[in-house]
């Protein structure tokens, strides 16, 4: 286990060897998330050796057409509420998602959600102050994400990306649920990391502690990216099965 609020460079490696191989015998993009988040939610503890993680969550970039038929329904109907009354667009085959792969929590039905959000342009992604805060401290411009260039990600791709990080969750615009979720958990700070795959599709984990963060330990823990890009390297084009 390790000391969240306490993660050095040299325990960062050492997490991302762990994560690693408790993904190593995935059998598919979920099955690989869903360890992966188990692993950050089950390993990250405080000074006492207890989990301090209130909810992980594993999301990908996704096109419509490899989403299982509940999520292209919920993306169908993100559309429509989007468009307007009466209006049925037709979602475009590879219409980028950003679909929660996996996800685990203190409390059960913070976990069970399904949704796969289209990123229909930057304005979507700029109505969601976490969102656009996110993949602006990612260094990730939103315009790639909406219409990507294969050149542009695949650079992005070789790269360790910036951490998306919140210090003091409570009362920060960046942190949704303030009542409901950061003061009901005691949500201290959020901590986010991602990056690019081989097939120009972005991921990212956001971790919601109960302790504070420091941002020492926040600017080390983006290199778990590379262990997660490892982690899922052999199921970036699975089509999503259901579930």
């Amino acid at each position: 286990m390790y000391e969240f609020a306490k993660l050095t460079d040299s325990a960062v490696a050492d997490c991302g060897r762990d994560l690693r191989s408790a993904a190593a015998d995935a059998s598919d993009l979920q099955d690989a998330a869903g360890k992966i988040v188990r692993f950050l939610y089950d390993n990250l503890t405080d000074s006492d050796g207890n989990t301090v993680n209130v909810m992980v969550r594993f999301f990908k970039v996704h096109p419509y057409s490899k989403l299982d038929f509940e999520l292209q329904t919920y993306v169908r109907g993100f559309l429509m509420a989007y468009s307007g009354p009466g209006s049925n667009p037709p979602p475009d085959s590879v219409l980028p998602c950003l679909t929660l792969m996996a996800s685990v929590a203190d409390l059960e039905a913070l976990a069970r959600r399904r949704k796969a959000m289209p990123l229909i342009n930057a304005g979507v992604i700029a109505g969601i102050p976490m969102l656009a805060r996110l993949f602006d401290q990612f260094g990730i411009d939103v315009e790639l994400l909406v219409q990507p260039d294969s050149a542009s990600m695949g650079e992005l791709s070789t790269k360790t990306l910036n951490t998306f990080y919140v210090p003091e969750a409570l009362g920060s615009p960046y942190v949704p649920g303030q009542e409901a979720f950061v003061a009901a958990f005691g949500v201290k700070s959020a901590l986010g990391f991602g990056g690019v795959l081989s097939n120009g599709q972005a991921f990212l984990i956001i971790m919601f502690p109960r302790v504070s963060i420091p941002a020492d330990v926040a600017s080390a823990v983006s290199n778990l990216s590379l262990s997660v890009k490892e982690a899922v390297a052999p199921f970036v084009d699975d089509q999503l099965s259901g579930g």
